[in-house]
């Protein structure tokens, strides 16, 4: 899945997201100071030029305030300069913007709730960051946020999201280096009980080394009682199907730490769920299960925690084991090279 397409001007952002209401235009006289820094900084971002930006600077001189919470009855501005300079992903604006100090732990758009660094990061090109997304991480983080704030819902820290607790997006270790270093608790869990580890950073031998260097509890439970082995075979979206040369590696480290490489998952989780090796069925991952089993991964244990969640299992019967639930498919739900490793 492709991560949506980002407009790449402040003149586009406001006409996508229908957050400013000006009189007339952009280039329409403006009420309010911040109606004048925001059109002026819109002309910037269209066509940059240093008249332009002294126009921004000078609205700021005269008091125009760069950010601000916004208010569901004002009429003429529901969007900040610095939001839409993010939105537009400008980082001489963001800049020249941070430079006034702004409240950062302002959220962006009322209806979203996320502070600036977060929305920032979710808001740079997964692909491929450009030079100026990093420079506006960067330049965010210096200015000194709380870099442990989550998102509206609870889901999303800037930790977590660095981390790849969002696909499509992908680890960022020098995100999550940048965010530890400025005081981000890697033990954060978010509101289903998700660690930094509980993501493709678990598959990721890189983040995996820093993350557990930084203190992650490897043993930590999420809301349905898996650990972070539950997600070591889980890698970026790019590197499904290729080989997985540090995953015995990945694998004896968290057992290091305390990881269960059988641990099973709670009964009352949400999702069908058992032991890690259990969860690596659906990686497309061969490599990872392999170092599974060979390091101890039990096939002949139970498959879920909730025995219901076997397709094939009945009532009066015991519960499925790893082997048997893989090896009873017959609608191809696991991927053919693994379902030999099961075979005896």
């Amino acid at each position: 899945m492709k991560p949506q397409l980002r407009l790449k001007t402040l003149a586009a952002a406001v006409i996508a997201c229908g957050a400013l209401l000006l009189p007339h235009s952009a280039a329409a006289k403006a009420k309010t100071l911040e109606d004048q820094l925001l059109a002026a900084a819109i002309a910037y971002d269209a066509k940059p030029s240093a008249q332009k930006l002294d126009k921004v600077k000078a609205l700021i001189a005269k008091g125009a305030k760069v950010h601000f919470a916004l208010s569901p009855t004002q009429k003429t501005q529901n969007i900040s300069p610095l939001n839409l300079a993010l939105f537009a992903r400008n980082y001489t604006l963001v800049q020249t913007f941070l430079e006034q100090k702004p409240d950062l732990s302002i959220p962006v758009y009322d209806e979203v709730l996320e502070q600036p660094l977060l929305y920032a990061m979710k808001h740079a090109d997964a692909d491929k960051p450009s030079a100026d997304d990093n420079k506006i991480v960067a330049a965010l983080l210096a200015a000194g946020p709380n870099v442990n704030t989550f998102d509206h819902d609870g889901a999303l820290s800037p930790l977590l999201f660095a981390s790849g607790n969002m696909p499509p997006f992908p680890v960022r270790v020098d995100w999550q280096e940048a965010l530890l270093k400025a005081g981000a608790q890697p033990n954060q869990q978010n509101n289903e009980g998700n660690t930094a580890l509980m993501s493709t950073s678990a598959g990721n031998l890189q983040a995996l080394q820093l993350l557990l260097k930084a203190g992650v509890d490897a043993k930590l439970k999420n809301r349905n009682g898996a650990t972070a082995m539950h997600y070591v075979c889980e890698r970026d979206s790019a590197l499904t199907g290729k080989p997985d040369p540090d995953a015995e590696t990945r694998i004896r480290l968290l057992k290091k730490a305390g990881a269960d490489i059988n641990g099973m998952a709670s009964p009352d989780a949400d999702i069908p769920l058992g032991p890690p090796l259990m969860a690596a069925m659906n990686s497309k991952n061969p490599d990872c299960v392999k170092a599974l089993l060979k390091l101890g991964a039990d096939p002949d244990g139970q498959a879920y925690a909730n025995p219901a969640h076997s397709v094939e299992w009945k009532h009066d019967k015991a519960p499925l084991t790893v082997r048997e639930e893989v090896l009873s498919d017959t609608i191809g739900m696991y991927p053919a090279e693994l379902v030999k490793l099961l075979r005896r």
